[in-house]
């Protein structure tokens, strides 16, 4: 809980500014996927997600060794193991490859010429360097030597992402499940929303998300708001809402479970999740220009989906 205390100080004091700027010059239809080595933590559109393994600096090569089958499935191939083969497959539509192991040989099969890589078996995952998924998979890599991270870059849609599952009380007392909420069959979308009473970037989401409550409800689209609040902070709480007219579910989250699922990195802090449960946009700080872009998202989403 006190970890939670200092980062919403640290988002309310320290990071206003930098996310305005940011996000005026965001291309809110990539999607970025930063790998640093020695961290056990990757992150997506500054989304922090955990590894089981951490990204290694190969010398040698000056290049990044990156989980492989993690990004692989981030990135919607299929992977496959024969144990009886001792042998990994990839796919995704026309891009396939395989990985042999005949340990200690370890062998790396593409239709695709490789002239050189670099492949590693370390606690049972393969890690392969960065120039290479990069062709591999056909997304674009930038290599920072220095700090040894590589950020890649693809289409937001062609990242695979699912939320986690929750189910939370509303101030009423009524129980909101995600999943049971995704399956009713009106709905289209969810889009969560963590947020404190008194972030201030908060405090200027907020309109926004009630105005497209009141304009998309109808429209499938369900918003829900995740307050963060520590305790004692019940009175300012409700009068932020009755201030701001706030008609879309606000739920608790007293013991931080879902800000712990969701991997909360600060606020206030977007999710949008389809009936799939996956997060198909993520923002971490907004203005007026993502909901302008969200809002074109979620018209185009409705006409093609």
């Amino acid at each position: 809980m006190k970890k939670r205390v200092w980062l919403l100080i640290f988002i309310m004091i320290g990071v206003v500014t930098p996310f305005s700027l940011l996000n005026a010059e965001m291309d809110y239809s990539l999607a970025e996927m930063d790998f640093t080595a020695r961290k056990y933590v990757m992150q997506l559109n500054q989304q922090p997600i955990k590894l089981d393994i951490s990204p290694i600096w190969h010398m040698g090569s000056q290049s990044l060794l990156i989980p492989l089958r993690f990004i692989a499935e981030m990135n919607r191939f299929s992977v496959g193991w024969d144990a009886k083969a001792n042998l990994a497959t990839f796919q995704k539509g026309d891009r396939h490859f395989s990985v042999s192991l005949r340990y200690p040989l370890i062998e790396l099969l593409s239709d695709q010429p490789l002239s050189h890589y670099q492949i590693i078996l370390k606690g049972g995952r393969f890690l392969l360097d960065h120039r290479t998924v990069e062709k591999l998979m056909g997304i674009r890599a930038n290599v920072d030597e220095e700090n040894n991270q590589v950020v890649f870059y693809a289409d937001r849609e062609e990242i695979l992402y699912i939320a986690p599952q929750f189910a939370l009380f509303d101030l009423k007392g009524n129980q909101v499940d995600l999943q049971k909420t995704l399956n009713e069959k009106s709905t289209r979308l969810v889009i969560l929303n963590f947020y404190s009473t008194r972030c201030p970037i908060c405090a200027k989401a907020i309109p926004n998300l009630q105005k497209l409550h009141e304009d998309f409800l109808k429209k499938g689209i369900v918003v829900i708001g995740i307050n963060t609040d520590t305790k004692n902070m019940e009175a300012e709480r409700d009068a932020a809402i009755k201030k701001y007219g706030l008609t879309y579910p606000i739920l608790l989250d007293p013991n931080a479970d879902v800000y712990t699922a969701y991997s909360v990195a600060g606020i206030p802090n977007i999710f949008v999740i389809d009936k799939k449960r996956e997060i198909i946009q993520h923002r971490l700080g907004v203005d007026d220009s993502y909901f302008a872009f969200l809002r074109k998202y979620l018209d185009e989403y409705l006409k093609t989906k």
